[in-house]
């Protein structure tokens, strides 16, 4: 289905056939929308998620070994422990705060995944 946010227009795909139809086809250049990068860049840096073209398909050519099923279901216990770490962290910041808390993304990604620049 397709929708608008103010003078953007947005197409929803969530149909796995139809998806992988749209992302397998060479004559598309879809891209990414320049809102994504404008409004998130902060948060998300120029990475798989927010780059386009030649920097995307090198991105995707180095991560995509990392997410073959086989691999990702290897770390399963790391990313739950990691997970569960990092909510008991926050819930504990949020419970000495009296129920409320800033938590700071940028500054958390520094500490937990050791982001470069941060």
């Amino acid at each position: 289905f397709m929708f608008s946010l103010g003078n953007t227009q947005i197409i929803h795909v969530n149909e796995p056939d139809t998806v992988r139809e749209i992302t397998t086809c060479t004559s598309l250049d879809l891209g990414k929308p320049e809102y994504q990068h404008k409004e998130r860049g902060a948060l998300l840096g120029q990475g798989i998620l927010t780059s386009n073209g030649a920097a995307w398909a090198h991105q995707r050519k180095i991560l995509a070994p990392e997410l073959y099923m086989e691999k990702v279901k290897g770390m399963m216990n790391m990313i739950t422990e990691s997970t569960i770490t990092l909510i008991n962290s926050w819930k504990g910041r949020i419970e000495a705060a009296g129920g409320l808390a800033e938590i700071k993304i940028d500054q958390e990604g520094a500490w937990c995944f050791a982001w470069p620049g941060n």
